[in-house]
Protein backbone atom coordinates (compact mmCIF):
# COMPACT_ATOMS: atom_id res chain seq x y z
CA UNK A 1 0.00 0.00 0.00
CA UNK A 2 2.74 2.72 1.02
CA UNK A 3 4.38 1.70 -2.78
CA UNK A 4 0.99 2.95 -4.32
CA UNK A 5 0.92 6.27 -1.83
CA UNK A 6 4.20 6.91 -2.93
CA UNK A 7 3.86 6.52 -7.05
CA UNK A 8 0.55 8.47 -6.33
CA UNK A 9 2.58 11.12 -5.16
CA UNK A 10 4.99 11.21 -7.73
CA UNK A 11 2.27 11.27 -10.14
CA UNK A 12 0.91 14.59 -8.33
CA UNK A 13 4.57 15.94 -8.48
CA UNK A 14 4.93 15.25 -12.22
CA UNK A 15 1.80 16.64 -12.64
CA UNK A 16 2.67 19.46 -11.44
CA UNK A 17 6.32 19.94 -12.64
CA UNK A 18 4.58 19.28 -16.00
CA UNK A 19 1.66 22.65 -15.53
CA UNK A 20 5.14 24.67 -14.77
CA UNK A 21 7.08 24.01 -17.46
CA UNK A 22 4.04 24.30 -19.69
CA UNK A 23 3.23 27.65 -18.37
CA UNK A 24 7.31 28.38 -18.74
CA UNK A 25 7.03 27.21 -22.34
CA UNK A 26 4.02 29.46 -23.07
CA UNK A 27 6.38 32.33 -21.39
CA UNK A 28 9.43 31.92 -23.59
CA UNK A 29 7.23 31.46 -26.51
CA UNK A 30 5.28 34.61 -26.39
CA UNK A 31 8.56 36.41 -25.24
CA UNK A 32 10.22 34.69 -28.73
CA UNK A 33 7.08 36.03 -30.63
CA UNK A 34 7.84 39.59 -29.52
CA UNK A 35 11.01 39.45 -30.22
CA UNK A 36 10.00 38.29 -34.04
CA UNK A 37 8.31 41.12 -33.97
CA UNK A 38 10.65 43.72 -32.83
CA UNK A 39 13.26 42.00 -35.51
CA UNK A 40 10.69 42.54 -38.02
CA UNK A 41 10.63 46.48 -37.31
CA UNK A 42 14.22 47.03 -37.27
CA UNK A 43 14.58 45.41 -40.67
CA UNK A 44 11.47 48.05 -42.01
CA UNK A 45 13.57 50.84 -40.66
CA UNK A 46 17.41 49.57 -41.75
CA UNK A 47 16.20 49.45 -45.67
CA UNK A 48 15.27 53.40 -45.44
CA UNK A 49 18.65 54.22 -43.54
CA UNK A 50 20.85 52.27 -45.89
CA UNK A 51 19.10 54.11 -48.96
CA UNK A 52 19.54 57.29 -47.25
CA UNK A 53 23.40 56.07 -46.81
CA UNK A 54 23.64 55.47 -50.16
CA UNK A 55 21.99 58.79 -51.32
CA UNK A 56 24.61 60.68 -49.03
CA UNK A 57 27.72 58.94 -51.13
CA UNK A 58 26.04 59.97 -54.28
CA UNK A 59 26.02 63.55 -53.21
CA UNK A 60 29.42 63.60 -51.93
CA UNK A 61 30.16 62.32 -54.99
CA UNK A 62 28.35 64.89 -57.02
CA UNK A 63 29.58 67.79 -54.94
CA UNK A 64 33.32 66.28 -54.80
CA UNK A 65 34.09 64.36 -57.55
CA UNK A 66 35.78 60.83 -57.42
CA UNK A 67 39.42 62.23 -57.04
CA UNK A 68 38.84 62.30 -53.26
CA UNK A 69 37.95 58.87 -52.75
CA UNK A 70 41.17 57.75 -54.98
CA UNK A 71 43.28 59.87 -52.92
CA UNK A 72 41.66 59.51 -49.65
CA UNK A 73 41.77 62.97 -48.76
CA UNK A 74 39.06 64.14 -45.91
CA UNK A 75 36.42 66.96 -46.64
CA UNK A 76 38.01 69.28 -44.38
CA UNK A 77 41.63 69.44 -46.32
CA UNK A 78 39.70 70.96 -49.33
CA UNK A 79 38.77 74.45 -47.32
CA UNK A 80 40.83 77.15 -48.14
CA UNK A 81 44.07 76.98 -46.72
CA UNK A 82 44.88 80.77 -44.29
CA UNK A 83 47.94 81.73 -45.43
CA UNK A 84 50.42 82.70 -42.86
CA UNK A 85 51.27 86.27 -41.56
CA UNK A 86 54.05 88.15 -43.55
CA UNK A 87 57.31 89.18 -41.94
CA UNK A 88 57.29 92.62 -40.75
CA UNK A 89 59.34 94.57 -43.45
CA UNK A 90 61.11 97.71 -42.53
CA UNK A 91 58.96 100.56 -43.68
CA UNK A 92 60.98 103.60 -44.87
CA UNK A 93 60.15 107.22 -44.63
CA UNK A 94 59.11 107.67 -48.87
CA UNK A 95 56.71 104.70 -48.48
CA UNK A 96 55.06 106.22 -45.21
CA UNK A 97 51.51 107.07 -46.55
CA UNK A 98 50.90 111.12 -45.70
CA UNK A 99 47.21 112.38 -45.63
CA UNK A 100 43.98 112.48 -44.50
CA UNK A 101 43.90 108.70 -44.47
CA UNK A 102 47.67 108.09 -42.79
CA UNK A 103 46.96 107.23 -39.44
Amino acid sequence: LSAQVNTSNDVDVLRKELTERDALIAVLRSTIASFEAQIAALEGTLLPLLQYANDVELYKRKLFGTKSERSGSELHSWSLPIPAPRACRPVSKDTVPTGAGAP
